[in-house]
């Protein structure tokens, strides 16, 4: 049996792929790890700064 893995592509970490969730802003799939903590899963880390969501056009 062979374990199906995906990797996150924020940290390159290898999770499960239902563990990942979508990025709403720049489409990403990342892991739980690389979550936004103030937008509850809805945007990964890297499109969320100190002054809110930036949007990627």
């Amino acid at each position: 049996m062979t374990k199906e893995t995906t990797r996150c592509q924020i940290c390159e970490k290898e999770v499960k792929p239902s563990s990942l969730n979508a990025c709403r802003s720049c489409g990403k799939k990342f892991c739980p790890e690389c979550k936004s903590e103030s937008t509850d899963q809805k945007y990964c880390r890297d499109c969320v700064g100190m002054s809110g969501v930036v949007t990627h056009k």
